[in-house]
């Protein structure tokens, strides 16, 4: 029997062997039928984490968590925050730490349709300077 590591498999397979379904905001890999990674709002409220608001606007009511599940068993959670007035998600670091783990940064790219993360910065910077110009 292998064991398969979920985490490098995540982190090494190609962005587009990835499915995202539109209905429910889930992704599926194409490959392992059983490995998804799901999608869960509303899970709770935190105001504490204020990592992302001292670099641009977020909404801290959107806070997202994306579930990681092979074979109808949990392997990993990951919370994101959407930028105000936009679809982007950002990574949240881990209460109480200002890091941000491989793994979440890969999910980014898979959760903002093959987006970099170098791209969402980019993104976030932008919509920083037009707020400003207004």
């Amino acid at each position: 029997m292998t064991v398969m590591k979920i985490h490098d498999i995540i982190n090494s397979s190609p962005i587009d062997e990835w499915e995202l379904d539109l209905e429910t905001g889930n992704f599926s890999h194409k490959v392992l039928e059983d490995l998804n990674i799901v999608k869960v709002t509303n899970l709770y409220k935190n105001q504490k984490n204020g990592f992302w608001e001292a670099h641009c606007e977020t909404d801290t009511s959107k806070v997202i968590e994306y579930v990681i599940i092979h074979r109808k068993k949990y392997v990993a959670q990951y919370s994101f925050v959407e930028l105000k007035g936009s679809s982007i998600v950002l990574p949240l670091p881990r209460l109480g730490t200002k890091e941000i783990s491989s793994d979440q940064l890969y999910l980014s790219k898979i959760i903002n349709t093959q987006t970099s993360i170098e791209d969402l910065i980019r993104q976030a910077r932008l919509k920083i300077q037009h707020s400003f110009i207004k």
